[in-house]
């Protein structure tokens, strides 16, 4: 059972400018007698939670959280100057402590604050912006929201300039450069990225841009876990995007995202959609993607054989190709049909396998790397899956609505046999679940 509450306040004060204030909290109740009884490794009596860890004997398995937050926005008369900001502040209380991806793990009592700065001129030809946020170690808004991470420091600088009269087939164009710089509050250098690229919108309504980039600093500070970062290649990257008219019955759009690798390798990942509306009351939509990487070195997770190292990396060759299929048809205002398919598969090989066995630090770099044999037990992963649904809808009066639903599940257990690939045909060998349901939502009025 859990009990959420939320306050906001937001003020007009007029000449462009507005103030909030939020406050949330999240309480859950457990009876002390709700969780199966377990015997932990020390030999004492514990309980087990509905996620698998377990804790002792009446303690909490789920945490309280608590959030509040200042927000301000303003707004030249004019629209072209903008500044906005926030600082939020979260609280956890009760509940066992969480390790997150960096290492830092986050417990009862902890309070850590974040907060964001905006500033920019969207109007006119030349525009511009400066962004700037900082996440604490231990913020979690997750309750309340989506945060990728906490413990980040984030710079991006923005300068664009457009032209707003049409020529030839063109009704604008944006050119553009930034810089991104990412950090932990730590010191680590996440990420040193510069871009620069051009956007044009014709007449016709498509849309068209190129951007190309250099990383020349790389670390991510989650890959192993203990908040020990390990350095990215460097690399220059080249992304296309081009989106035909909306309006039109059959309409596409494609994003192409390259990196390459400095030192060898790269990765390619190519995103599609397309719409196809023949009837007023009919669309069908594809979604195609697939990802293509190789040349990096990733750290091994799971057990290790005696002798092997605990910092095991090799080098990463991943696959993953994928569709969605969507439809839907209108019968009338209050009844409609959608059918929804999604199939993926990926596959992850490893070779050319190496270790760090020198002193403990928080920054791994490629070149500290040196080769060791593979492990006893193949790295190597594969999974393919299959989820297919269709809902029927009925609102047989205003608020109350009738719900028939079908929903099919594959995601076969799949064990390499030597090189990890991709493998379509495990889903005629996979078990499979279906599901029928009948829901309602009723409205008194």
């Amino acid at each position: 059972l859990a009990l959420a509450s939320v306050a906001r306040v937001k003020l007009e004060i007029g000449g462009g400018t507005n103030l909030g204030v939020l406050a949330t909290a999240l309480q859950r109740f457990e009876p002390d007698s709700a969780y199966p009884t377990v015997m932990l490794p020390d030999g004492t009596l514990g309980q087990q939670c509905p996620d698998g860890s377990t804790t002792d004997a009446g303690a909490r398995c789920f945490h309280d959280a608590y959030s509040a937050s200042v927000d301000g926005s303003w707004r030249s008369r004019s629209g072209s100057y903008v500044a906005a900001g926030q600082a939020f502040v979260t609280a956890i209380e009760n509940g066992p402590p969480r390790t997150m991806p960096d290492g830092k793990v986050i417990k009862s009592g902890d309070v850590s604050p974040s907060g964001r700065l905006y500033l920019a001129k969207e109007g006119g030809h030349w525009l511009g912006s400066v962004e700037v946020q900082g996440i604490g170690r231990r913020v979690d808004h997750n309750d309340l929201g989506f945060l990728q991470r906490q413990n980040l420091l984030r710079t991006l600088p923005f300068l664009a300039y457009r032209t707003l009269e049409p020529f030839w087939a063109i009704a604008e164009t944006e050119t553009h450069i930034y810089a991104s710089t990412r950090d932990n509050l730590d010191g680590v250098a996440l990420l040193r990225g510069y871009y620069g690229g051009v956007r044009a919108r014709f007449k016709n309504f498509w849309i068209a841009q190129i951007d190309t980039y250099r990383y020349d600093v790389r670390f991510e500070d989650r890959e192993i876990g203990d908040g020990t970062a390990l350095q990215r290649p460097s690399t220059h990257g080249l992304d296309i995007s081009l989106s035909s008219d909306p309006r039109r019955e059959l309409a596409a759009s494609f994003f192409a995202e390259s990196l390459f690798y400095l030192d060898g390798g790269g990765r390619f990942t190519f995103d599609g959609e397309i719409t196809y509306q023949p009837r007023p009351q009919l669309e069908l939509q594809l979604l195609p993607q697939v990802t293509l990487a190789s040349g990096e070195s990733r750290f091994i997770r799971g057990g290790r054989a005696a002798g092997e190292p605990r910092l095991l990396f090799g080098e990463q060759r991943a696959h993953a190709v994928g569709a969605t299929l969507r439809a839907s048809y209108t019968f009338t205002n209050r009844f409609t049909l959608q059918l929804y398919s999604q199939l993926l598969a990926v596959s992850q090989h490893y070779s050319n396998f190496q270790s760090y066995e020198g002193p403990a630090t928080k920054q791994i770099r490629i070149a500290d790397l040196t080769p060791t044999t593979a492990p006893m037990t193949n790295p190597d992963s594969e999974e393919t899956t299959l989820n297919v649904s269709a809902v029927l809808r009925w609102e047989f009066r205003p608020g109350s609505t009738l719900f028939l639903v079908y929903s099919r599940a594959q995601a076969p257990d799949l064990v390499p046999d030597g090189e990890a690939a991709l493998d379509f045909g495990a889903l005629r060998r996979g078990p499979a679940f279906d599901a029928l349901q009948l829901k309602l939502s009723y409205y008194w009025n």
